[in-house]
């Protein structure tokens, strides 16, 4: 499987996930209710294992082309994960630092922030950052596309 199509589908899978993340805990009641919604707690967690589990299986297919035991990866591809990683971490440490901020203070005079918000914030984190990850290899790959 080509990086750019194992990109391209833990992208769709990803985005999906985190879609269902975000429903999971905006909808029946928003974050005051969630700790206390087991069904919610299960369907968030079951929605981000999908995520984990279809990113487990993409990267075994992606490690057995036609059936060999080598990945086909060179040089290109190495220079476009590492640039994908390193946006990657910017990106996330970015809207983590920013959502926590803005946690604080929409809740600063309420004393404490609903503990929903950092179930949402841990797996969402996670989520969205496969989702940059991603986009950015597809985009690192389009730019590198001619200098192969």
């Amino acid at each position: 499987m080509s990086s750019t199509r194992l990109a391209f589908l833990a992208l769709a899978l990803w985005c999906l996930a985190f879609m269902a993340i975000t429903a999971i805990f905006l909808l029946g009641g928003g974050p005051a209710s969630f700790a206390a919604d087991s069904t919610r707690i299960v369907l968030g967690a079951a929605a981000y294992a999908f995520g984990l589990l279809g990113q487990g299986w993409l990267l075994v297919r992606a490690r057995r082309p036609s059936g060999t035991r080598t990945p086909v990866r060179d040089e290109r591809d190495e220079a476009i994960e590492r640039g994908a990683s390193v946006i990657t971490v910017t990106v996330i440490l970015m809207v983590t630092y920013t959502f926590s901020l803005g946690l604080w203070v929409v809740y600063q005079s309420a004393g404490s922030v609903p503990t929903g918000w950092l179930w949402y914030l841990a797996h969402a984190a996670v989520a969205f950052g496969a989702i940059v990850h991603s986009t950015s290899q597809l985009v690192l790959a389009r730019r590198m596309s001619g200098h192969a």
